[in-house]
């Protein structure tokens, strides 16, 4: 989970302690109920941090059953994974509850990085620690579920 500070209107403030500037790459997006936001299967052009609000993570599987994989919660980061693998989502991202999204596309990303470098390092870095914390979290997982 990305850190982050509780704004007074409930939201979290995904940023903190990340450069401000990073803001004007993102574009804030409001989801109604129900409202797909990834899909499986599509092109991963896009990372989303999830500002307030609830996602789910669901999938179907290829005999057809639909699975619910997760919860995302605010502060929690998607789609960067098939983003820096470049292969097509694995599962769809639906809103829960009305939420808000940031998005960060590909070409803003690419934009920094030739505008910016030292800030596209900066979100690079925390990309990675963020994969690293998830990765770190289910090993947890799984090694108490093999004890």
């Amino acid at each position: 989970m990305l850190e982050g500070v509780e704004a007074h209107d409930g939201s979290v403030d995904v940023l903190a302690g990340l450069p401000p500037r990073l803001w004007t790459y993102f574009e804030r997006l409001s989801l109604d109920e129900g409202t797909k936001l990834i899909s499986q299967g599509e092109s991963p052009d896009n990372v989303f941090v999830l500002e307030s609000g609830r996602l789910r993570v669901e999938l179907v599987t290829p005999e057809g059953t639909q699975m619910r994989i997760s919860t995302v919660l605010p502060g929690v980061m998607v789609g960067e994974i098939g983003w820096y693998t470049a292969v097509p989502r694995t599962a769809d991202v639906v809103a829960e509850t009305p939420s808000v999204v940031l998005q960060l596309s590909r070409t803003s990303i690419e934009r920094m990085e030739t505008e910016e470098p030292q800030l596209a390092g900066a979100l690079h870095r925390w990309f990675a620690r963020t994969l690293a914390e998830r990765l770190t979290d289910r090993m947890s997982a799984l090694d108490s579920l093999l004890d």
